[in-house]
């Protein structure tokens, strides 16, 4: 349980600081030289965090195997 968890958890830390980081960031300044409202630059801010959380997957799943968590074993068979 924990192998496969600690990646969720990395990435939903990663993903939910991507939000409001990159959400701040576009509503400052993209959002304010195209009028764009504060939810609108808040889901631009988002898509960018899902693409950088998605781009760090492999980092995050290396970090919990270096964590020294165990292997659950557990592989999908083909029929």
């Amino acid at each position: 349980m924990l192998r496969n968890g600690v990646p969720f958890i990395g990435f939903g830390f990663l993903d939910n600081a991507g939000m409001i980081v990159f959400g701040e960031y576009i509503d400052q300044t993209l959002g304010v030289a195209l009028s764009l409202s504060t939810m609108a630059s808040a889901g631009l801010g988002n898509a960018v965090a899902d693409v950088a959380g998605i781009s760090f997957g492999r980092f995050i799943e290396a970090f919990a195997v270096r964590m020294g968590l165990p292997d659950p074993q557990v592989r999908a068979h083909a029929h």
